[in-house]
């Protein structure tokens, strides 16, 4: 698996439309990527670290996690994994080390306002990857709940996962 994972969402595959979001606090879309417009430099400027915690990221890390978001207000904060990337991503290495998938898992998974995952909707999967074993992995992550001023609140997360290219 990649070491590195890069954090997107598009919001014209999530399950709720762009207007009732928008309305909702706390429940920011995150900005649509287009891939074949980006270059391997600006790709790497937008890895965030596996071994970090939320607390631990850097101002231009935050700024990296926050700009995936494009309706979060200067008063809210996204939801991030308790463990930091690294508690979500060697799960899904494991898996992949069974399966050996290959391709991208591009998932957004919903958090409660407790740091609970609550669901997962899927906008790319990998090849060869069972999705109720990666299911289970995400559903069963801890998050540092996503705050709305000074309350917890419900959110996404977005999760970009490289595992490698595809066979040709």
């Amino acid at each position: 698996m990649n070491n590195k994972t890069v954090l997107f969402a598009a919001a014209a595959m999530l399950l709720t439309t762009h207007a009732a979001i928008a309305k909702k606090p706390g429940a920011s879309l995150a900005q649509p990527v287009s891939f074949s417009s980006l270059q391997s430099r600006e790709l790497e400027q937008s890895v965030l670290p596996l071994d970090k915690v939320f607390d631990e990221l850097s101002f231009g890390e935050m700024d990296l996690l926050r700009n995936q978001y494009a309706l979060l207000r200067n008063s809210e904060e996204p939801p991030y994994p308790t463990g930091g990337l690294q508690s979500i991503v060697g799960e899904l290495n494991a898996l992949q080390a069974k399966s050996g998938m290959r391709g991208e898992l591009f998932a957004v998974i919903s958090v409660d306002a407790a740091g609970n995952a609550q669901d997962v909707s899927w906008l790319m999967t990998p090849e060869q990857g069972s999705l109720e074993e990666i299911r289970s992995v995400l559903l069963a992550a801890r998050f540092k709940p996503a705050k709305c001023g000074v309350k917890a609140c419900a959110m996404e997360f977005p999760l970009h996962v490289d595992f490698g290219s595809r066979a040709l």
